[in-house]
C-alpha cells in the first residue's frame, strides 16, 4: 500500500493499493513453503 495525498488543502491522506511484479529465482530442492522477505517493498 502506499500513500496519497487527499487535497493540499489539510494532511490526510489515503492508503491506495498498488500493484507490483517481483521477479525471483528459485533453486533446485528449496523446500515446499520456503518464504523470500522483500525488504523496503
Amino acid at each position: 500500500m502506499m500513500q496519497e495525498q487527499v487535497c493540499d488543502e489539510c494532511p490526510n491522506i489515503k492508503f491506495v493499493t498498488e500493484e507490483k511484479v517481483l521477479e525471483i529465482e528459485v533453486e533446485a530442492g528449496v523446500a515446499d513453503g520456503y518464504e523470500i522477505p522483500f525488504t523496503a517493498e
